[in-house]
């Protein structure tokens, strides 16, 4: 998908995103799983800067509910 940022020297510049989904089945309101997830975020995110040509990588964790039928 395309993103866009603002450079101090060129002006607003588009850019290439890419978005990369994964789900997990864990309790978020347990302290360790949370804790558990968010280290296995900073771990992805340290490998990705030191593996690829990035300046910047977000990584977002966000609880979703599960509906079963």
């Amino acid at each position: 998908m395309s993103g866009y940022f603002d450079s101090p020297t060129k002006g607003r510049l588009t850019d290439r995103v890419n978005v990369v989904y994964s789900d997990f089945e864990f309790d978020w309101s347990q302290v360790t799983e949370r804790a558990a997830v968010l280290e296995y975020c900073a771990k992805l995110r340290q490998f990705l800067l030191t593996n690829l040509w990035e300046e910047e990588v977000l990584i977002s964790a966000y609880p979703v509910s599960h509906i079963s039928q």
